[in-house]
């Protein structure tokens, strides 16, 4: 007979299973930006001084919160004055307050330079501190102050006033000063609790992983002749594989910004140096999948895509680091987190940089492939001869490049490099099948959905230079693309011509959620119901191109059908007025891109002109509505940080 206690038990565990249907669900915390107050409409006005829109830098170090951000800078002494925007309910005014590491390069210790920062909301003070800044300060010290909780809490119609003051020293008199001061991150923000969600083959995980500077070419299934990507052929086996796709941009900004939005570089606004940040205003994917509930996560190393520059949006847990790391380096955390989701139904985003420099291969894929590669030279040591190679191929007067790389690695130099940038690309293949076995032993396959592809590809000489961000011929621009999983048939090959930016808006769809501001919404899983035209043709540009023997120019590209133009900034003689030229290829019968034929199909030249000044129209309206055009440079601590990746020569910047 069973004890008094055992019958307790059992009667509690009818009953908790009797009632499981109604234990809540887990939830999480979803943030929505409803006002920008520095970017778009003039939404404060000045008080007292001169306040202006730039960029401050506490530090390079971005680990300790010090990164250069957009801020409203308030020279002392200012004041600016605003209200909260009409809102369903509460939200927070975020902020951050911030001296510009320039200034405390002015001050002695025993002299400190001293700064107030005071917020008033209704006349009562909701936020003040006071930043002491010298030239002998630890980069720890030079940080964000923000209040405890990230805001000051608020109503709709709230008035705020904030203002910044020099405290000391006194300063000789005479002597102007401008001190670059002032907050950050001023945007009015609601949050929302929402229940997670379950995954089911119905509704299915998604897992968005990208190579960075994998090239269309470099795959097993695309006959490069060699088995470099063994586990994306897998992929592709059991998915759909788009052999046209096509990605926005040649280089790592705008490119990634697409593939996370859906829009095109110039509507999104990540274009350059001179304009990094994402703004708040652009729905990205994981900001409307975890709307719809999903669980989002994004393991990023590579150091341009960062929170700090509006990356972050919509992920709960964003991984990334300010320099480049190869897969093996963080790995475990990725499969940590997979381990803990269960049944969660999730978005995963993965920015993956085995391919990108430094050039570290595999030893056991270099084996496996046959390859040599460069025999004694650690990727430190490539990336410093390739790097100076890059250099000296801009500002070395009818330098060779191949000579370059002979009198660097020896004979066949070029050809060594390649091989080793091939080990890289198998490399990341590797770990995307360590990744790819840990979906699966964990059983999700069948009800996920993972999709590949890549930012940009690379040059190695196809015409005339190496790298990327150059130029936007196709072994820059083209790129890999594959989905598997519910919803796409299996072993399935896609030809047509297409633009990876379609992977948002497609994942989108089958996550419930619609990126609203879209141009062209195309949905990959039903291209064979579309007609050419209703696919249109595919965008693509840089704004750090190489035309016509001088650099950093804006190059737009377009591909329609077999016609691919290059539409790019020219100088004339006197180097004052600003003109345009173009390229004209037909890749059905010049498959290489090497033979410019526009000056015997001006009519051809004319109508892909319009279809890119058509495009650019859109998307500059769009980028007005989200961010007013304010587009700001990057400062100090981009500046350093590009610097240490080689982003930066020092004379000019490359990428």
């Amino acid at each position: 007979m069973l004890s008094s206690k055992t019958l307790l038990v059992i009667a509690g565990l009818f009953a908790l299973c009797s009632c499981s249907e109604k234990l809540p669900k887990p939830t999480m915390i979803t943030r929505e930006v409803v006002q920008e107050v520095m970017i778009g409409d003039h939404f404060w006005w000045a008080l007292e001084g001169e306040p202006r829109v730039e960029v401050i830098s506490p530090s390079e170090h971005y680990k300790y919160d010090a990164a250069d951000l957009i801020s409203l800078v308030m020279p002392s002494p200012s004041e600016v004055a605003f209200e909260a925007p009409a809102s369903d309910g509460p939200m927070r005014l975020m902020l951050g307050a911030g001296v510009d590491r320039s200034i405390s390069k002015m001050f002695k210790a025993k002299q400190p330079g001293r700064f107030e920062f005071k917020v008033l909301k209704n006349g009562e003070v909701a936020f003040e501190t006071i930043i002491d800044v010298h030239k002998d300060m630890d980069f720890e010290e030079l940080i964000w102050k923000r209040p405890e909780d990230g805001g000051v809490v608020c109503n709709p119609g709230d008035k705020f006033r904030m203002s910044t003051r020099m405290l000391g020293p006194d300063l000789p008199k005479g002597r102007k000063f401008d001190p670059k001061i002032g907050f950050c991150d001023l945007r009015f923000e609601r949050t929302e609790v929402i229940e997670r969600q379950v995954s089911s083959e119905d509704a299915p995980n998604i897992i968005l992983i990208v190579q960075d500077t994998m090239r269309g070419d470099r795959t097993t299934m695309s006959g490069y002749g060699k088995d470099i990507t063994p586990n994306l052929r897998a992929l592709a086996d059991r998915g759909t594989r788009f052999t046209g796709a096509h990605s926005t941009a040649s280089w790592t900004w705008p490119a990634t910004a697409s593939i996370l939005t859906g829009l095109l570089p110039d509507a999104h606004s990540v274009v350059s140096n001179e304009s990094c940040y994402l703004p708040t205003a652009t729905d990205t994917l994981a900001e409307v999948l975890q709307r719809r509930g999903y669980t989002t996560a994004a393991f990023t190393r590579n150091p341009l895509v960062t929170a700090e520059k509006g990356f972050a949006q919509g992920f709960e847990n964003f991984d990334s680091l300010h320099e480049f790391a190869k897969t093996s380096e963080f790995l475990p955390a990725i499969n940590t987190w997979l381990d803990k989701q269960e049944d969660t139904r999730f978005f995963l985003y993965l920015h993956l940089t085995d391919a990108h420099s430094p050039l570290e291969a595999l030893p056991s894929e270099l084996d496996r492939l046959g390859l040599k590669g460069v025999p004694g030279v650690d990727g430190a040591g490539v990336e410093k001869h390739v790097g100076q190679i890059n250099k000296d191929l801009f500002y070395v007067k009818d330098y060779d490049v191949r000579k370059g790389f002979d009198d660097a690695f020896g004979e066949n130099g070029l050809e060594q490099v390649v091989e080793v940038y091939d080990g890289c690309v198998a490399s990341g293949d590797h770990y995307i099948g360590e990744i790819l076995k840990r979906v699966e032993s964990l059983g999700l396959t069948g009800k996920t959905i993972v999709a590949f592809t890549s930012d940009h590809g690379e040059e190695w000489m196809e015409h005339g230079m190496i790298r990327h961000s150059q130029g936007l011929h196709r072994e820059l621009v083209q790129v890999p693309m594959i989905i598997a999983g519910p919803g796409f048939e299996v072993g399935k090959v896609v030809d047509n011509i297409v633009s990876n930016r379609q992977l948002a808006n497609t994942l989108a769809i089958f996550g419930g959620a619609v990126l609203p501001d879209v141009s062209n919404p195309i949905d990959l899983s039903k291209l064979d119901t579309m007609t050419p035209e209703e696919v249109g043709p595919v965008f693509f540009s840089t704004h750090h191109g190489f035309w016509k023997g001088r650099r950093h120019k804006k190059i737009f590209g377009v591909r329609e059908g077999s016609w691919l133009l290059h539409f790019g900034q020219e100088l004339e003689a006197d180097n004052k007025t600003e003109t345009f030229g173009w390229h004209l290829y037909n890749v059905d019968e010049d498959p290489e891109e090497l033979n410019d034929i526009s000056a015997t199909h001006p009519e051809k030249v004319n109508s892909l002109r319009r279809l890119i000044e058509e495009s650019l129209e859109s998307q500059l309206e769009v980028a007005k509505e989200k961010s007013g055009n304010l587009r700001v440079p990057a400062a100090g601590a981009t500046l350093e940080m590009l610097g240490n990746i080689g982003y930066l020569d020092g004379q000019d910047s490359e990428h």
